[in-house]
């Protein structure tokens, strides 16, 4: 065995996971050189001229590449190992995953024909879409910083292209491009309203088409302007001992913009009369044009009543997007190399100044099963990708959910169902808009469903490590189920203050919503144990492009959706029989799941290979 090198339990050697490639074995600073060293080499002539339909190919090629391993919604990406030929498992499992959007959007579906006839009737029904378009382009803002960062920064190919004969704005267009292609995809949350928007309003062919230009342009702002924030920010950060933490607080800061982004505008039309509600609307629209102006020039762009067919908007936007697309392009080509090199630079003196921390650490004993919910503690928290990937859907989706159903014009359908909940027949339902709201936290934190794959390539480590597969698989189901609970519990709490719970009501809610949250996280953690996806290049291949994630995702929507059918068959024999049943099932379901993930934990750590790096 070579200095340094580690054994793996199949005989090979595995080097440490510092090393990268050949491009970061040196100084970071020899990366920067050696792409600068490119463009001066070409600029002074001892390379020949490369002709602009060449460089294209080039560029074209590369992007195919970067497409083929990054495409978020693709059998041949979200899939575990790769083949040369998909298989019809593959294409079951893709169409399986695509099932679990459609709830999603069944429910914008509604909502948006609840807003857009609460708003026709005052005369603004263009505005509903105004109300999408926003919510879509902070988002995109958000979701976009968030892959920038993974597909720039963190990706284990980044190094390797730098040392290609490339220029850095190539692969930094290239990578863009493979960015923008998921947002698309993203997207499709916008087909609802704006489908609903063209055929209740009775526009005309022209509409349709000025429909996909605004689609196709509205997230290009949101995605240079990430793109921008995240080059800036590493540049930044990366010069930092605490480069992980700046990521993720700058993350999490513009996860709380999307958030008033998505609030605040709507309460500017709570609690007013009809009467001042068209004017409101009118400051609305002029309150978005001026934090998220894309947004309102895309509802004009579509607007029946718009001067010129709405042609000056459709135009400005696409203007604009073109500019920030061209100047994110531009400052890609001097940004990435910096970037890349301060956060090359920046491990190797943590390491350093660490070192004798590092030693205290290793140095501590913590019981067995602490032990290891710690480790996925550290497996978590280790990349900012995981962290960001986890936090804002657990987080941010049921608050978007909750004030798109309360709040502004279309919240016709759930305010009679929270009413009732006032009564004295709906008194038993409240406590379970609590388990709801908890347990719809802990589904979309995707901790279960990613358990095993986010461990990647080392998880030959866990395979040879003094502890046995159950334990392990009981520390991560414990890890994902304390987290879920930890994010899910504000949400229940909520529900418990709006509804004024009693005491009983209070502790049926902790015991039943804990079941919840357990019987989601064993049913995602089993998907993953059946087919972790170890493989992934960059730290979005564990967890956006993975079929477990929406596999597990599926899996959790339809234990909750038997609880609410357990509810609905129940509640005739009275609220006791109801609760009970309830809380019945989800321990059914909990103990069902435990037993599952534990009785699959020895076959699965047998069974399966680490990849190879």
């Amino acid at each position: 065995m070579t200095d340094g090198a580690i054994q793996r339990p199949d005989g090979h050697e595995h080097a440490p996971a510092a090393v990268t490639g050949p491009a970061t074995t040196g100084p970071a600073g020899e990366v920067a050189g050696d792409a600068g060293g490119r463009r001066a080499r070409s600029a002074g002539g001892a390379e020949p001229a490369v002709g602009a339909s060449s460089r294209l190919r080039a560029w074209w090629a590369l992007y195919r590449v970067q497409l083929k391993a990054g495409l978020v919604l693709s059998p041949s990406t979200m899939g575990g190992q790769r083949a040369a030929r998909l298989g019809p498992g593959e294409w079951l499992l893709f169409f399986l995953s695509v099932l679990a959007f459609v709830p999603l959007l069944w429910l914008i579906l509604i909502i948006a024909v609840g807003t857009y006839y609460g708003l026709a009737a005052l005369g603004q029904g263009e505005a509903m879409l105004t109300l999408f378009f926003l919510p879509a382009f902070v988002l995109s803002l958000v979701l976009g910083l968030i892959s920038v960062l993974s597909i720039f920064y963190f990706a284990r190919d980044t190094a390797h292209l730098l040392s290609l004969p490339l220029s850095p704005g190539a692969i930094a267009g290239a990578k863009l491009a493979v960015v923008l292609t998921n947002q698309w995809l993203g997207l499709a949350l916008l087909v609802p309203p704006l489908v609903v928007y063209g055929v209740l309003a009775g526009a005309g062919p022209l509409y349709w088409l000025k429909a996909v230009v605004v689609y196709a342009l509205l997230p290009v702002p949101a995605l240079a302007l990430a793109a921008i924030l995240a080059m800036a920010l590493m540049r930044v950060a990366g010069r930092t001992r605490q480069r992980d933490w700046a990521v993720v607080a700058s993350s999490l800061a513009l996860m709380a913009v999307a958030l008033g982004a998505q609030i605040l505008p709507r309460q500017v039309a709570e609690n007013v009369d009809p009467a001042r509600l068209n004017q409101l609307m009118q400051g609305l629209a002029e309150q978005i044009g001026r934090y998220a102006p894309p947004a309102v020039w895309a509802t004009r762009a579509l607007a029946t009543g718009s001067p010129a067919g709405g042609a000056g908007y459709l135009a400005l936007l696409g203007l604009v997007a073109a500019a920030t697309l061209a100047l994110s392009w531009v400052l890609a080509d001097r940004l990435l190399v910096r970037g890349l090199a301060a956060a090359l630079e920046a491990p190797a003196r943590r390491a350093a100044l660490d070192r004798q921390r590092v030693h205290a650490q290793l140095a501590r004993v913590r019981p067995g099963l602490l032990a290891l919910v710690w480790r996925e503690w550290a497996v978590l928290w280790r990349t900012p990708v995981f962290v960001m990937n986890t936090l804002f859907p657990m987080l941010v989706v049921p608050v978007v959910l909750a004030t798109s159903l309360w709040a502004g014009p279309g919240d016709t359908l759930i305010r009679p169902a929270v009413s009732g909940l006032f009564t004295p027949s709906g008194r038993p339902w409240a406590p379970l808009a609590g388990v709801a709201a908890s347990a719809t936290a802990g589904l979309f934190a995707m901790l279960g469903a990613t358990a095993l794959s986010r461990e990647g390539r080392a998880f030959w480590i866990s395979q040879v490590i003094p502890a046995s597969p159950r334990r392990q698989v009981a520390a991560k189901l414990l890890f994902a189920c304390l987290v879920a609970w930890a994010g899910g519990l504000p949400f229940g709490a909520a529900a418990g203050i709006l509804l004024g719970w009693t005491g009983g009501a209070w502790a049926y809610w902790l015991v039943t919503g804990l079941l919840a949250v357990v019987a989601v996280n064993a049913l995602e953690l089993a998907v993953d144990l059946w087919r972790p996806k170890l493989d992934w290049v960059d730290p979005q291949g564990a967890m956006k492009q993975n079929y477990n994630v929406l596999l597990g995702v599926l899996a959790g929507m339809v234990s909750l959706g038997g609880a609410a059918l357990v509810a609905r068959y129940t509640s005739p024999l009275g609220p006791a029989v109801l609760l009970a049943s309830v809380c019945g099932y989800l321990l059914l379901v909990a103990t069902g799941g435990i037993l599952l993930v534990l009785g699959l934990a020895g076959r699965v750590y047998r069974r399966v290979s680490s990849p190879s790096s």
